[in-house]
């Protein structure tokens, strides 16, 4: 037989019932914006009947139930999401990585404004064709100079500003790889807490997993990772070949060489564990992206390779040209039948000595030109053989007709293009490599917003669907309230008004 507070036993059962969702309830509403945060439910269950076993049957109808309590506290989250969507992350982040940097190399250059690389080597043939009209006027002279400074300024901004960007996207990497490490600290400490917590107590640390698998998706933003769990509730995290997380433990990730070698454009970034110094198998995430952009055979080196190497053959040729003809002074000292010799573009070394070959950052203006009458825009006799005794060499232009005409000659390039050709066909390249990474960048957006979003009709809370367990656990601990203080009043009855009869 149950025993006279039995009644009062399964209201109060209900009472906690209902506080308990209630508490549920406003933790999720709580948190309803909170990053990272799954919603929770309380699942309740009834509790068990009474039922004693005896030689005879019991003397009630049935067994009675003992009311109702909080089974667990679920969290709502789908693993296979997780997966799906961490594996798709570390795929938006390479082509973020990669569409930012082909973008910002198309601004640098800025073809689509007046001060782009075209635009300057047009202004430079320009004042070509105007001194081969006028190759006795000290006007059309210094504009050839003044225009050929500003191409070679040009050329060494390009060199700057290539230079800065690759310097950025070092700090990017060293940001990122400072940030693996890091997510790598607080996960082993979450491994540790939630194994103390469900291992050894037997709960389900929700808040914890949430923050744990917060982390796993901003890491998975930076580098491709594989996660598994173990059955205590700690998580291995593993990238390529190698283990960054295992239960308590966890590796780290160096960088070699560290520090970076910013004095070579064309050296090798590497990142390597710190345990082992093996190499890094990144597969993808943003670092992957940074690290295909910055090294010897992405984007940022191969264009400067190929500006390099406009510079080093246009040069080349224009000086073989220039070096042919003869200058203002030459023709009016009647000393017009030897070439000149004079380079129209050098670099020079720490010594001043003028040096080969010429690239982006290193391209100028013959100093001697800074006099434009050294121009050699004339040909000298012993080349056409002309008479000296009946040709006058003032306005002598055939030079400057020769070098203009560079403009259109085809040269040893791969394959043999024109100066123009050959810039169209690097910026063309870029056109293409950025529309390829950007549209790949769109394309695994959507799919990464559909996977999250699907993820979200999961995991996040809906206010509409609290608002109504709210109501519904409030009725529910009002109803168990009211249980309560009826089985009070029956009691009150019972012990107070029992035996009073004939007093």
């Amino acid at each position: 037989m149950v025993s006279t507070f039995f009644g009062l036993e399964i209201a109060r059962r209900g009472v906690l019932t209902g506080k308990m969702g209630l508490d549920v309830t406003s933790h999720n509403v709580a948190n309803a914006n909170t990053e990272g945060y799954s919603r929770q439910t309380a699942n309740i269950s009834a509790t068990p009947s009474v039922y004693v076993p005896g030689m005879k049957p019991a003397s009630w109808p049935g067994q009675i139930g003992t009311g109702a309590e909080v089974a667990e506290i679920k969290r709502y989250r789908d693993d296979f999401l997780d997966r799906q969507y961490r594996n798709e992350n570390a795929r938006l982040g390479e082509w973020q990585s990669r569409a930012d940097t082909t973008q910002r190399i198309q601004m640098l250059l800025n073809e689509t404004g007046e001060t782009g690389l075209s635009k300057v080597i047009d202004q430079f043939w320009e004042s070509m064709q105007d001194l081969t009209a006028n190759p006795n006027q000290s006007g059309a002279r210094s504009v050839v100079v003044q225009r050929g400074k500003a191409l070679v300024e040009t050329f060494n901004h390009l060199d700057r500003q290539l230079t800065q960007l690759q310097d950025s996207i070092n700090d990017d990497i060293i940001g990122k790889v400072r940030d693996i490490n890091n997510y790598a600290d607080q996960i082993v400490t979450l491994n540790g807490q939630i194994m103390r917590i469900e291992a050894k107590q037997g709960e389900h640390a929700n808040d914890l997993r949430d923050k744990r698998d917060l982390l796993l998706d901003k890491l998975s933003k930076i580098v491709g990772i594989e996660v598994t769990e173990d059955t205590t509730g700690m998580i291995n995290v593993s990238i390529g070949n190698f283990d960054l997380v295992t239960a308590l433990e966890r590796d780290s990730f160096i960088l070699d060489p560290e520090p970076i070698n910013l004095t070579d454009p064309y050296s090798t970034l590497n990142i390597r564990w710190a345990s082992s110094s093996g190499i890094v198998e990144i597969t993808g995430g943003e670092l992957y992206g940074l690290l295909e952009s910055r090294n010897p055979t992405g984007v940022v080196v191969d264009t400067r390779n190929r500006l390099n190497n406009m510079v080093k053959v246009f040069s080349a040729e224009f000086n073989r040209i220039h070096e042919q003809g003869v200058t203002l002074d030459q023709i009016n000292k009647g000393t017009a039948n030897a070439a000149s010799g004079i380079k129209f573009f050098v670099q020079t070394n720490s010594a001043g000595a003028l040096i080969d070959p010429l690239d982006i950052a290193n391209i100028k203006i013959n100093p001697l030109l800074d006099d434009p009458a050294q121009i050699a825009a004339g040909r000298p006799e012993t080349y056409d053989q002309i008479p000296a005794a009946t040709t006058t060499f003032e306005g002598d232009g055939r030079n400057a007709l020769k070098l203009s005409q560079l403009k259109y000659a085809k040269l040893d390039f791969t394959p043999a293009s024109t100066m123009d050709g050959f810039y169209n066909t690097l910026i063309g390249d870029l056109g293409v490599a950025g529309q390829q990474n950007t549209r790949m960048k769109d394309n695994q957006t959507t799919l990464t917003n559909t996977i999250k979003n699907q993820r979200n009709s999961i995991s996040s809370v809906s206010l509409d669907e609290e608002m109504t367990n709210m109501i519904r656990f409030q009725q529910a601990f009002n109803a168990a309230s009211r249980m309560v203080s009826a089985m009070d009043e029956m009691l009150d009855k019972l012990i107070n008004g029992m035996g009073v009869v004939g007093r």
